[in-house]
């Protein structure tokens, strides 16, 4: 907790002193935690791995602020920030959800040791992905040639968020825009409305999260597993009841894990004998 708190404190001193006003350093940091402990619970209550939200923590301070109300010191250091991106990909938050429903179910010896083999789990991935990337970058193949976008120069990367900035900053004609405010609390306040039937009457057929999951082409590309799953379920549930469901999670625990099994073999496959050369293994359509 103490960590958590030192984090925060330093990273809104860290925005100020860079040039970020106050006000745009709170509306950012306020919209960045609503989304990811969003994501986070949509993940836990859905059981999905992966997820983007509908907007970011960025797009919520241009479009409260707007380029005048921003200035061009506070829109130049917010366009530093998008190593968050409202993702799965760019904060453990919601990767670590997932953490305390294992412990719960583990022994109590064996639960104390979760959290360091977490953190030292998080520590040899950091430092395996910077020491893969900066070779690759500087010895291999090159940055650019990675094929994403955060380092071949596409309009959706960084390229393209410094030209939105620049062009913002420049027409200094940007300013509050209420109708997109106005749609936010309006959502807001049916997803509180949702939730608020869905504990008042259990029975309540429409779920919060099936609103608020959303439109992205992430979500777009896992509608239809997300339809397979849940009808593999009711019927499980409705043929057979909890326990024939608990009795059938393992098949699907296995299933999963023989895909990762899969695109494991498929690396060391391509190491070995197209090193260099790889094919694309894991495509989300």
């Amino acid at each position: 907790m103490w960590a958590l708190i030192l984090s925060v404190v330093y990273t809104g001193l860290f925005l100020h002193q860079a040039g970020m006003d106050w006000l745009p350093v709170l509306a950012f940091g306020f919209a960045l935690w609503v989304l990811y402990l969003g994501l986070a619970r949509i993940m836990v209550e859905s059981g999905l791995v992966f997820l983007r939200g509908p907007i970011t923590a960025q797009a919520f301070v241009w479009h409260l602020f707007g380029a005048v109300g921003l200035g061009p010191a506070s829109a130049s250091i917010l366009g530093l920030t998008f190593n968050f991106t409202c993702d799965t990909k760019t904060l453990a938050m919601t990767a670590l959800a997932h953490i305390p429903r294992m412990g719960a179910a583990m022994n109590v010896r064996s639960r104390k040791g979760l959290v360091p083999a977490v953190l030292l789990a998080c520590l040899v991935g950091v430092i395996t992905v910077f020491a893969f990337t900066l070779y690759q970058g500087y010895h291999v193949t090159g940055s650019y040639n990675f094929g994403v976008k955060s380092f071949n120069g596409n309009n959706d990367g960084p390229v393209g968020v410094w030209r939105l900035t620049a062009n913002r900053i420049q027409g200094n004609a940007l300013v509050t825009d209420w109708s997109r405010i106005s749609f936010l609390g309006m959502g807001g306040g049916f997803v509180a409305l949702l939730m608020w039937l869905r504990y008042r009457f259990p029975g309540f057929p429409l779920h919060p999260i099936g609103f608020v999951f959303p439109a992205t082409i992430v979500s777009r590309r896992l509608v239809t597993s997300i339809f397979l799953i849940w009808l593999t379920k009711a019927i499980l549930l409705k043929l057979g009841g909890l326990e024939r469901y608990r009795r059938t999670t393992p098949l699907f625990l296995g299933l999963f894990v023989g895909f990762l099994v899969g695109i494991a073999f498929h690396v060391i496959v391509d190491t070995i004998w197209f090193n260099g050369y790889g094919h694309e293994i894991h495509v989300a359509w």
